[in-house]
């Protein structure tokens, strides 16, 4: 009896679906979830999603253009919007002892429209735990300044970030190009960009021109996060294409980062070395009903004394390709990735991984991924369940 209430709870379960979108800018703009994220969910975009985000965060629903007409641009309640994101996990490596990891993020996010060409988003927000030195309460802020020309914009953006890179700038592809957008709650071993180390503490000023089919961003930036005397800049430089093929949305890039940051703290000048490239594509459709991605990325980050990526001898890079099937559409998706990798001690460091969502609700997730290691490294497994909510 008791097995059978519940396997009635989870069927129940898998078959209810509840479609609202992802806080603060469903709140702002009045749509669902999939106007702006693929059904492969939060936060993989769709190129409207994609045109949403270069525009700079400022379209509004008709009920808060009422109130920008009537001059009542600043209401705390329509412009501050904040959402609360939060991330649970159990972690387990090599069969040893698992660790809760509770939060493991934790974030509340205030964004939105803040002027007809202007918007922003600031996070505060916890990572991880304070012997693991990740915690720090101002996580980012950016402030797009936008102007458009038919359907192409030019954006120019400051920005700070604690853990996301100099792509936090502006990014719109979803193969871990930039941390936050990745399909998979394992980074290193699904996006080749997350594996050399690209997700650093950055600053800086962004400069983007966005088409539909294409995007160019430049970056003059330093990895760090907070307040420093700066005497030279890194660069950081994304070319990208975004076009589609029937039902198919495609997307493929090359990004560079290069330069050193020279920066003064305590009457002493520090050298960041910041040398390596990525290339990445995306393919984003159906087979019959079911939604299905593909993602294939390379990465290299230079072995050099004094680099933010790699300070070993020997280069450090991976390939890694990743697909994920909506087996159950917006309910149940699975994945599964390979990684074929250098570490900066010129090491194999392969990995498979196998990835398992089930999303009862629009704005809640559960999220198993196990990675089997086959490389030289001392890991040789691990698994993680996630929860993740967003409100």
């Amino acid at each position: 009896m008791k097995f059978r209430i519940l396997f009635s709870i989870l069927f129940l379960l898998l078959v209810t679906q509840i479609s609202f979108a992802i806080p603060s800018f469903s709140r702002q703009t009045g749509y669902t979830c999939h106007q702006c994220h693929s059904h492969h969910n939060h936060p993989s975009l769709t190129p409207y999603g994609r045109y949403f985000k270069a525009e700079g965060f400022i379209y509004v629903n008709t009920e808060m253009q009422k109130l920008i007409e009537e001059g009542d641009l600043l209401s705390i309640t329509q412009n501050l919007n904040p959402s609360l994101i939060f991330k649970m996990r159990y972690l387990k490596e090599n069969g040893h002892t698992g660790e809760f990891q509770i939060p493991e993020e934790g974030a509340v996010y205030m964004a939105g429209r803040v002027a007809k060409n202007a918007g922003f988003i600031f996070e505060l927000a916890t990572f991880g735990n304070v012997e693991d030195d990740k915690v720090n309460f101002f996580s980012s802020l950016k402030v797009p300044f936008t102007f458009k020309r038919d359907k192409r914009i030019l954006g120019v953006v400051p920005y700070i970030t604690e853990r996301l890179g100099s792509a936090y700038s502006f990014e719109v592809l979803n193969t871990g190009a930039v941390r936050n957008i990745r399909i998979v709650e394992f980074d290193k071993e699904t996006s080749a960009q997350q594996y050399i180390g690209t997700d650093t503490p950055a600053e800086g000023l962004g400069f983007y021109i966005y088409d539909p089919k294409w995007y160019i961003v430049y970056s003059p930036w330093v990895p760090k996060h907070g307040e420093a005397k700066v005497k030279s800049f890194s660069h950081y430089l994304r070319l990208a294409l975004t076009p589609h093929y029937k039902h198919w949305d495609i997307g493929t890039g090359i990004q560079i980062w290069t330069g050193k940051s020279k920066i003064e703290e305590n009457h002493t000048t520090e050298e960041l070395k910041t040398n390596a490239y990525a290339v990445d594509f995306q393919a984003m459709g159906h087979i019959g009903h079911n939604p299905i991605g593909f993602f294939v990325t390379y990465a290299n980050a230079k072995g050099e004394s004094h680099s933010v990526f790699n300070s070993g001898i020997n280069d450090k890079k991976a390939f890694i390709g990743l697909v994920e099937v909506g087996v159950i559409p917006d309910t149940i998706n699975l994945g599964f990735s390979y990684r074929k990798a250098k570490n900066q001690d010129d090491e194999n460091d392969d990995a498979f991984t196998f990835s398992l969502k089930y999303i009862p609700f629009r704005n809640i997730e559960l999220q198993f991924d196990y990675a089997i290691y086959t490389g030289e490294t001392e890991v040789e497994n691990k698994w993680v369940l996630m929860f993740f909510g967003a409100f």
